[in-house]
């Protein structure tokens, strides 16, 4: 006994086996507070970021049915995607994006988002019925309008 062996119930082995579980029940505990609150976390970043990657795809196809419908490349600035404020829409005025996502010229700001719309080089003849060129290319980009606070992630 006096020999410092440890035999398989000595205290000294059952006091680190008793530290050993409250260590690893203290480390569990943790993980189940820590987990739930960082996935909380990432899951509205993901929810907040859900729109602008919406948008782009609303605009995108936007600028794909006006190259279809008009034969004139696609649009040299978001404007021509809106309403005709006449009525009969047009190359210029196009009616396939609400106003609020068509801006006026080729930066709009939405909710915490900054969408731009970059038109490349123009096409070398105008579409039947139009009476400017569009343009061959584009570049449609979505970024926070303050990085951290209103969105963490840029979209192209």
């Amino acid at each position: 006994m006096g020999n410092g062996v440890e035999t398989a119930g000595s205290p000294k082995k059952r006091r680190r086996w008793l530290w050993v579980l409250v260590a690893t029940a203290v480390v569990l505990m943790g993980l189940l507070v820590l987990v739930p609150l960082l996935l909380r976390e990432w899951v509205e970043s993901q929810r907040g970021e859900a729109r602008p990657v919406s948008d782009l795809r609303t605009i995108n196809s936007a600028l794909h049915l006006y190259a279809g419908v008009y034969q004139n490349g696609f649009p040299a600035s978001l404007e021509w995607l809106r309403p005709n404020p006449k009525g009969q829409d047009n190359c210029g005025a196009a009616g396939l994006l609400y106003p609020a996502l068509a801006g006026s010229g080729n930066v709009v700001e939405k909710r915490d988002y900054r969408y731009e719309y970059r038109p490349g080089p123009a096409v070398e003849e105008a579409g039947p019925d139009c009476t400017t060129p569009g343009v061959e290319s584009y570049v449609l980009v979505a970024r926070p309008i303050e990085y951290g606070r209103t969105g963490t992630n840029s979209f192209r």
